[in-house]
């Protein structure tokens, strides 16, 4: 009966210290448990923010290019339109030089049938 007793004094007197170490293995674990939830976090934190400088990436590379093949497309625009004015002044001038040509070659008909006329008369 002794020995039951002290056993039961001794468990009783040994119970706090193995709660007390019950409770700091519990909040041990606890703790480690908060610590992984928060690297988990702290990686899916960092995979977003690298995904989103990838989508910036992307959104800029895409940009850059259409800026790049809209000024190639504003070049290969202005280049025809000289090329076409070029054209269209060549023509016009053409068509002056023509003009020129068809006056002078109606003015010297005219002198040429004024000159015929006037040999004509005067043949005595």
């Amino acid at each position: 009966m002794k020995k039951v007793f002290l056993c039961a004094i001794l468990a009783s007197l040994s119970y706090p210290a193995i709660a007390s170490s019950l409770q700091d293995q519990l909040s041990a674990v606890a703790e480690a448990e908060q610590q992984g939830k928060n690297e988990e976090q702290r990686q899916h934190d960092e995979w977003v923010a690298e995904r989103n400088r990838e989508i910036q990436q992307e959104k800029q590379r895409r940009a850059n290019a259409q800026a790049a093949a809209n000024k190639r497309a504003a070049t290969a625009a202005a280049n025809k339109k000289a090329r076409q004015d070029k054209l269209d002044a060549e023509a016009s001038a053409d068509k002056k030089r023509d003009q020129s040509y068809e006056d002078e070659l109606r003015s010297l008909e005219i002198q040429k049938q004024k000159t015929g006329a006037g040999e004509r008369r005067s043949p005595r």
